[in-house]
């Protein structure tokens, strides 16, 4: 065998992490995916009645309805309370956070998937050059799981329906490469050496 050369057992192995780095980043895009959805309802259903009394309050502000000053000021006091609940809970942005993550993830579950499919099968590969873009792909997967947002208890059930198949999910699948079915409903999902944070 050449110097470098990879055999049969330590491709499938190489091959078997890439795998289980693909079923992790797949279960870590459907949990934000399916975490993002609240903070997006949470935005709209804060900033809709906060713009409308607002407006409502500067009209009432000039009418001629008794007590006008009386029904602003009432209404200014609620978007006072909307506006600065919508400060500090901040769903617009924690929205754009988890579809960030959702989609760093689902894209290294194609860099992963491409790996195993592809680069992982080529003949002219040697075994040191698997393992650096092995190890490039698991550093990847930790620098997501370390800044990424925790993710709810609904969430991780949701996305353990999508990988079961009950329920469609965001992410389009990669068919030719094996994935878990039975997922684990706890705050952390291993797969393989590869963790999943919650």
């Amino acid at each position: 065998m050449p110097p470098g050369a990879l055999d049969d057992s330590w491709r499938a192995r190489i091959r078997a992490e890439a795998a289980s780095i693909q079923n992790a980043s797949l279960l870590a895009a459907e949990r934000h995916y399916a975490a993002e959805t609240p903070w997006w309802h949470w935005n709209l259903i804060i900033g809709i009645p906060a713009t409308v009394l607002a407006a409502v309050a500067g009209a009432a502000a000039f009418s001629n309805i008794t007590h006008s000053e009386l029904v602003a000021g009432s209404i200014s006091i609620i978007v006072a309370i909307l506006s600065s609940l919508t400060t500090f809970i901040d769903p617009k942005k924690t929205f754009a956070d988890h579809h960030a993550s959702a989609k760093a993830y689902e894209a290294l579950y194609r860099q992963a998937g491409f790996f195993y499919r592809i680069e992982s099968l080529a003949e002219s590969a040697d075994e040191g050059t698997l393992q650096t873009k092995l190890s490039e792909l698991s550093l990847r997967f930790n620098q997501l799981n370390e800044r990424s947002l925790p993710i709810s208890g609904s969430a991780i059930r949701h996305a353990a329906a999508v990988i079961k198949g009950d329920k469609p999910g965001e992410v389009i699948r990669d068919p030719e490469t094996p994935s878990s079915t039975n997922r684990s409903e706890s705050s952390a999902v291993s797969t393989g050496t590869v963790t999943v944070r919650a």
